[in-house]
């Protein structure tokens, strides 16, 4: 079971659990240590990450997308993105 607190965006693409738990595990073992915050499928072997705690003022967030190939979800290295949210008070 994911955390209540990661919110999986819905789409005309549907992740299975099991890709969401593979995909849950890609932020740690990329060397992403804010904790997960959004999946969204792109389409049936892509999913856009969001990871950090945007409600935290001066956080950053870090977004990636993560592919699958052979069965198997990866992080795109040259996709992860580290950004400050604009706060509207």
């Amino acid at each position: 079971m994911i955390p209540a607190n990661v919110d999986i965006v819905p789409t005309d693409y549907r992740l299975s659990w099991s890709d969401i738990r593979h995909i849950e595990r890609l932020p740690l073992a990329a060397g992403i240590k804010k904790p997960l915050k959004s999946i969204q499928a792109r389409n049936a072997n892509e999913a856009w990450v969001t990871c950090g705690a945007p409600f935290l003022r001066n956080s950053e967030m870090t977004t990636f997308t993560g592919r699958r190939k052979n069965g198997r979800w990866f992080v795109d290295m040259s996709s992860i993105h580290n950004y400050q949210p604009i706060m509207v008070e």
